[in-house]
């Protein structure tokens, strides 16, 4: 009788961890979606991905939330929670992992892009987010901000999926979201690669005293590369496409949809 009790108060916490997950998760998407929109004047970019004023503080909202959804699934798993632990260390993260009985061996490739997380989840939050200790004006948030953002994102997913098979909770669904999440981080980092290609093609110009057309034909690569990349990662995050039923259900499945 004890065990069965035991057993449906931990389905019932874990309930709870998943519900508040998924707010959160929600939460930070419509956050993103609603600072990209380009239906508000207000948070319009002011270039090619540059926001300022309330459309940045719109996507440092949605890092502070992010850093707290990852430290709640974290502390979760926690018997007794350490409040000096910040997660912002992968030392930290590995303490957690231990105390949990859970080997961190797996987790430890999202230890730098959830630390990165950490430390500007604390400056935005006690530092309004200035770039340096001296300085005295905010930055715009762009196309760099952006990208972290995005990893950040894939990453606390990640772990959230990886705590889950490493808990032996993952379902057959989950697991195949955690492979394409996976996939999705290696393309974004492509994509990071392509992005810093198109950001060095002016000043190479400049440099090799290259042929206008020739910089054209070559700057229309890098930008197909970057559109190649875009719907890679977009495919791979489309939980609903067709191709993923397809990985999921068998023909005969699919034939009753």
């Amino acid at each position: 009788m004890t065990k069965v009790e035991c057993s449906i108060d931990v389905t019932k916490k874990a309930d709870r961890l998943v519900a508040r997950f998924t707010a959160n998760m929600q939460r930070i998407g419509s956050l993103a979606r609603l600072a990209t929109s380009g239906q508000i004047d207000l948070l319009k970019p002011i270039s090619f991905g540059k926001y300022e004023g309330a459309a940045a503080d719109v996507f440092r909202s949605a890092v502070v939330f992010l850093h707290a959804a990852f430290e709640d699934v974290l502390r979760s798993h926690l018997s007794n929670p350490d409040k000096r632990l910040t997660f912002s260390s992968g030392s930290d993260i590995d303490k957690a992992l231990h105390r949990s009985n859970i080997d961190p061996a797996p987790f430890r490739h999202l230890y730098r892009p959830l630390t990165q997380m950490a430390r500007r989840r604390e400056r935005i939050v006690h530092h309004a987010d200035l770039p340096a200790v001296d300085a005295t004006a905010v930055e715009p948030w762009n196309m760099t901000d952006q990208w972290q953002f995005c990893m950040w994102n894939l990453a606390v997913l990640a772990f959230y999926y990886q705590l889950l098979a490493s808990t032996n909770s993952a379902n057959e669904v989950q697991t195949k979201v955690h492979e394409r999440i996976r996939k999705a981080m290696t393309a974004h980092v492509d994509y990071g690669h392509a992005l810093i290609e198109f950001g060095n093609a002016a000043p190479r110009r400049k440099e090799t005293g290259e042929e206008p057309m020739d910089w054209l034909n070559r700057l229309s690569g890098i930008l197909a590369n970057l559109s190649a990349h875009t719907r890679k990662i977009s495919s791979l995050l489309d939980l609903k496409s067709t191709e993923f039923l397809h990985e999921l259900l068998t023909p005969e499945e699919i034939d009753t949809l």
